[in-house]
This record gives C-alpha cells, sequence and structure tokens, in this order.
C-alpha cells in the first residue's frame, strides 16, 4: 500500500501531546540527570521550576521541534511510521532520522522512537543502512548510507535498549549490534586502506575514497561499540586511535576548528564541499564534548579547551559562521554554530562558569525559522546536552528510584579490579564496603547476591558470565551505589 502523508490538522494532534517520559517506564527518565562523570559544571542559570526543572527550557523547545518537524506517514501501523521534515519539507534525510531517535530515546518518548526506527527500516538498502535522502514517506531520491546517520542511530538504539526492555517487537539492542555489524563492514576503512578504521563517508563511497568527514569521527561512540560488543573491543580501540589522528592532524593549531572535510592524513580540502569550518564542521564540537562528558578523554577536553578559547574571543552574541579554520568574521549568528559552539565550551574546564552561562542564553535565544531543520534540531541536542539529559548509556540508572551514580561515589566507592575481565575470571573489590552486594544485567534482572560482612577487606568473586556489561550494586546504611562491569 502506497504510503501519503497524514493531513497537518491530524498531526498537530501528535504533536501537541504530551509524550516525553511516555510511557512512564523509562530508566532514566527526562530531566532525571544532572550531571556528567567528567565534567564539573552545567550552566548556573538553568530553569528552577516547571515540570522538568533545570531541564524545562529543553523540554519546550522538544515539544516546539516535534510541532515544526515531526510528520506521520499514513499506511503504516504496529509501529506507526514517523519522518522528520527537511528544510524542504517534503523530504527526509538519514541524519534527521537518527537525530530523531536520540532525541526521542533521552526523552523517553517510546512512541516516536519506534516509528523514527520503523522509517530507518522500510528505507534501508541491502547493507542495512538506510538511504540518505527519501521523498516524503516513499521514494528514495538519494542512495547510500550516509555514516553519522548510522553512528547516532546505533547510539540512540543502544539508549532504547537501556530505557526500555527488549522484547521480540522490539529488540533494540539486537538491532543496535546489526547495525554497528553495518557500520563495521562498510563504513569503517578496512586494515588494508589508506586511513585505515577511520570512519569513511558511507556505505557506497568505496574503501578506496579519500575523502573524509571530519565531523563524522566519533572516538566515544567507538569507545561505546566496544563496551557494548565486548568481544570487539580491540577493533573499535583502533577506530579510536584512527579518529583522533585524523581530527589531530586536521584542526587548527589554534582554533581547533576542523575541516568540513579532508583526506585521509586530515589535510584539509574542498573534495565534497567549501575549504572551511562550516555546515559539516559544526558537529564536531559536539562530538568531543560527549567524549569529554562519558570518558574524560584528554585529546576531547584539549580540543574543547581549544575551541573555547576562539569562542570566548570572539563572544557568544557575535559568533558567526561558516569561517577560516584560523577564524575570521562568518555570514550567519546561526544556531548551527553557536549551539555547538556552546557545546565545546561546557567541555572545556578553561571555560569560565559566565561564558558558559553565556553561551546558554544564547542558544536559547537563537533559532531559524521553520521549516530550517538542521540548526534547530543541533540547538535541540545541544540543550539535551547542557541539562545532563545526553547521559552515558551503559552507566544508566536501571530503578526510577534509584541514587545517581557519581552523587553516590562521593559517600562511599566500589574498586573492582580487574575491569574489564573475562568470563571465568575471579573479580576482586577493594577495601569494600560492607553491605549487600548483587550483580545484574542492564535490565536490572539480579544474577548474583551475596552479603560482604567485614568493612574494609579485599573480596573476591568468581564471575562466570557471558560477554557483555553488567551493574553491580552495593547497598548499605550509608546509601546505595553502582558500578559497571564488562566481561569480555
Amino acid at each position: 500500500m502506497k504510503k501519503i502523508l497524514t493531513l497537518a490538522c491530524c498531526f498537530s494532534a501528535f504533536a501537541l501531546s504530551a509524550q516525553i517520559n511516555t510511557p512512564n517506564t523509562a530508566a532514566r527518565p527526562f530531566g532525571s540527570n544532572t550531571d556528567y562523570p567528567h565534567l564539573t559544571r552545567l550552566p548556573s542559570n538553568l530553569p528552577t521550576s516547571g515540570t522538568y526543572g533545570s531541564s524545562q527550557d529543553a523540554a519546550d523547545a522538544y515539544n516546539a521541534w516535534k510541532t515544526n518537524y515531526v510528520e506521520a506517514c499514513t499506511g503504516t501501523s504496529n509501529p506507526q511510521e514517523y519522518r522528520i521534515k527537511f528544510d524542504n519539507s517534503s523530504e527526509t534525510v538519514s541524519e534527521g532520522i537518527a537525530y530523531g531517535m536520540l532525541l526521542s530515546a533521552y526523552a523517553g518518548d517510546k512512541a516516536l522512537f519506534d516509528g523514527l526506527w520503523a522509517y530507518y527500516q522500510t528505507h534501508s538498502n541491502t547493507n542495512g543502512v538506510m538511504n540518505w535522502k527519501i521523498q516524503n514517506c516513499a521514494t528514495a531520491i538519494g542512495t547510500g548510507g550516509a555514516t553519522d546517520a548510522e553512528l547516532d542511530a546505533a547510539l540512540a538504539l543502544i539508549v532504547a535498549s537501556v530505557q526500555w526492555a527488549d522484547t521480540s517487537v522490539h529488540p533494540y539492542g539486537s538491532d543496535a549490534r546489526r547495525l554497528i555489524a553495518a557500520v563495521r563492514a562498510y563504513e569503517v576503512q578496512r586494515a588494508s586502506d589508506n586511513g585505515a578504521y577511520q570512519f569513511n563517508n558511507g556505505d557506497q563511497w568505496g574503501f578506496s575514497n579519500d575523502c573524509r568527514n571530519p565531523s563524522y569521527q566519533s572516538p566515544a561512540y567507538a569507545k561505546l561499540f566496544g563496551e557494548f560488543i565486548p568481544s570487539q573491543a580491540v577493533y573499535w580501540d583502533s577506530v579510536v586511535t584512527a579518529s583522533y589522528a585524523l581530527l589531530s592532524a586536521n584542526a587548527h593549531t589554534t582554533t581547533g576548528l576542523v575541516s568540513n572535510w579532508s583526506d585521509h592524513t586530515g589535510t584539509a580540502n574542498n573534495c565534497n564541499g567549501a575549504n572551511e569550518y562550516g555546515w559539516d564542521a559544526c558537529r564536531h564540537p559536539w562530538r568531543m564534548a560527549k567524549d569529554a562528558a562519558w570518558y574524560g578523554d584528554s585529546r576531547a577536553i584539549a580540543a574543547c579547551n581549544k575551541i573555547s578559547v576562539f569562542t570566548r574571543g570572539v563572544g557568544s552574541t557575535n559568533l558567526r559562521a561558516p569561517i577560516a579554520l584560523a577564524g575570521g568574521t562568518g555570514s550567519y549568528h546561526s544556531p548551527t554554530f553557536v549551539s555547538t559552539w556552546f557545546c565545546s565550551a561546557l567541555a572545556a574546564p578553561n571555560a569560565p562558569q559566565s561564558f558558559v552561562d553565556s553561551m546558554y542564553t544564547e542558544t536559547l535565544a537563537v533559532t531559524d525559522q521553520p521549516p530550517l531543520y538542521f540548526g534547530n534540531t543541533l540547538r535541540l541536542l545541544s540543550l539535551f546536552m547542557a541539562t545532563g539529559n545526553f547521559w552515558y548509556p551503559l552507566d544508566a540508572t536501571i530503578s526510577l528510584r534509584e541514587l545517581d551514580m557519581r552523587s553516590a561515589q562521593r559517600a562511599m566507592q566500589i574498586h573492582i579490579f580487574p575491569n574489564p575481565l573475562q568470563s571465568g575470571q575471579t573479580l576482586h573489590i577493594r577495601e569494600a564496603a560492607a553491605g549487600d552486594y548483587q550483580l545484574c544485567d542492564l535490565m536490572g534482572r539480579e544474577l548474583l547476591r551475596w552479603q560482604q560482612k567485614e568493612e574494609g577487606a579485599t573480596f573476591a568473586q568468581s564471575i562466570d558470565l557471558p560477554a557483555g556489561c553488567y551493574l553491580l550494586r552495593l547497598q548499605n546504611p550509608k546509601g546505595r551505589q553502582q558500578a559497571k562491569i564488562v566481561v569480555r
């Protein structure tokens, strides 16, 4: 049956209905996380009232974004498919679907997530990746995948596998593994290719093509994929190294800005667009901020520090791009650039709180007029980042009432070694606190339980489990704590 667009009046009822944290079973509801393991601060001028507290601005922006850009496809059900409207509102691009998947997963908006993922799959090619441009809900008008879309969609599926229990209808974890396998097969350079282990531009570009998009290099995602599939950890470590090698060679030594395009050595060029910091390169600060926030990677922090020094010198209200990598005056004070530069300020230890706050204010203030979609979508992703709503998924809280991991760590520590460990290997807990210990999978299902009565001893427990990520929980009169364990 041919799919046609719903009438706008029918869609508006969906878009305006409250969908954040719906159903109310998400493992980590929108607005419940307020910090990151490796960031020292968020903006100090976040809201203090409203349904979502400090996340209220982000929630309002999400609801407006849905109204402006989400459209249902008729002729689809179980689940209903949804698409994200492109600048030309009759078109949809794969990056938009992936951005929408990220936003809806972190917003706890299950119906929208399922519908976007269904649309992605309907319009995927034989390699298992979505064709990059679709006319309405029907025909591919741009064939082949775009690697950034696959990366963001895979991350979103991992988040979904934590937010909602996998089922036979919605096997989010299995779907994530299949998509990661497609990325590895078609969108990462092989060991024998120029630029070995770099992310290339898409499954149809070919391994001999020397054109690269620096903003596709996503080391935080590669690290996460290796943790999600521990048997592939060494492979994804190689991708991390290759990504940073290209970015280090490409970034300007003073401003930290990267180019839209380069060759495999990182030398900036115009192989698929203008040689400048522009509409592609703008995503680099957002990707670096995630590696800084989730992993505290010194390379990501250094990149954010450089960009922050540059943007502070210009001032939050004067930032414009596209510009040369060395800086200069651009044409557009756009949310595309302001919001993603805001992410680098968040992750830059050298950025004063006053500058972080001014960048938050400016990110709220600057929007594009619909139907322009790109800048407003990056703005929303950045607002999620700024409010704690882009949390690291494999440390996600399982219970709605459970204490935040980082705040609990301040009261008591769990010192685990080795970690990662091999199945059958003995896990040691050094200076173990007395209390009840519980080992669970990421869905919260109990696998092992034991009690440690002696305070401060080194405790040993044999772990004979399949490869994967697990949560070790400790509860005693001081509180509750959890830590991640990786079995390879």
